[in-house]
Formats: structure tokens, sequence, C-alpha cells
């Protein structure tokens, strides 16, 4: 694979299961199925031949191929498990968190008006909440939604919103 760009992260190895070499995934996307589904994953730039996928209690279970025993399986926990960004297929409006941090942050109306950067995405079940940093190292949370945020524009690096009362303390 070569370029590290290709490759996103999409879970980590967090254990071994059973007797037979198993292994313990969990995953950084969305549902686990993404990552059952997945044509190829990789570890660094190795790729990882898995098989017997299943999903039990959103922690994924596999079998790495030639892995057979517990004390074998252990040596990849810890290890993070990435997807090629070209086996990525996201929908309009879908977006990598990747590809979210670093954005700058501006009003929708006065794009002059700066926010910050994002520098975390946090998934809380109902939407996803952007955390921004001011250039003054101030830490705001923005709900990603539509109602606040209006375009993500990943080729000019903004995101423009429409900040809702309350959210900037300077605001009314």
């Amino acid at each position: 694979m070569g370029n590290t760009n290709e490759l996103i992260e999409i879970g980590k190895i967090v254990g071994a299961h059973g007797l037979k070499g198993d292994i313990k995934i969990y995953p950084w996307c969305d549902t686990p199925q993404e990552i059952i589904s997945a044509k190829r994953l990789f570890l660094a730039n190795e790729e990882l031949k898995l098989y017997n996928k299943r999903v039990h209690k959103n922690i994924i279970l596999a079998q790495i191929q030639g892995v057979q025993t517990p004390e074998q399986a252990r040596i990849y926990i810890n290890k993070t498990i990435y997807i090629p960004r070209s086996d990525i297929k996201l929908k309009p409006g879908q977006f990598l968190i990747v590809d979210l941090i670093g954005l700058t942050v501006v009003n929708n109306q006065k794009e002059e008006q700066i926010y910050g950067t994002v520098t975390d995405v946090v998934k809380t079940g109902s939407n996803d909440v952007y955390i921004i940093k001011s250039s003054q190292g101030k830490e705001y949370l923005i709900p990603a939604i539509k109602e606040v945020v209006n375009i993500i524009d990943i080729e000019n690096k903004t995101i423009k919103i429409t900040p809702m009362k309350g959210l900037f303390n300077d605001e009314n």
C-alpha cells in the first residue's frame, strides 16, 4: 500500500478470544458491519486476512489466517486496523472524521468571523459533536445538526455554521 494517507483507521484489536486464536476488534466506525463487510483490512502496511468474522455485543470476533492459538492471537493486541480509503463508499453528506479534523469553522453569514478549528469529533449517539478550538485556545462544542452546521467544504477546508444562542459565550 505504501502511502498511509490512503489507509484510514477503522478499529483496534483489543484482545484474544476463545481457544482457537480468535481476536476481538473494537470498531471505530459507525457500525461493526463496516469492518465485517470490508474487502481488505490492513495492519500498518500488511494486509490482514480475517475469516469467521462476526459481531458480539458491538465487538467483532474474527480469526486471522495462520493464527490458531490464544498465544498467537495475543501478539496482535493493541494493533490498529486500517481500511483503504478507496474501499470506503460514503453517501452524500457523509464525511470521514479524519477529513473534518483541522477544518476552519466560520460563520455562515459573516465568513470573516472565524470560530476556530475542528480538533476532534465525538459520537454521542443522537448526533456527532465537533470540538472546536479557537485561536485563543478556548474549546467549544458544536452539535453536528443541520440547524447549526450549514456547509462542510472539504476542498476549501471550512465548515460554515449558524451558531445557536449560547454556543459561544460572547454572543447574545
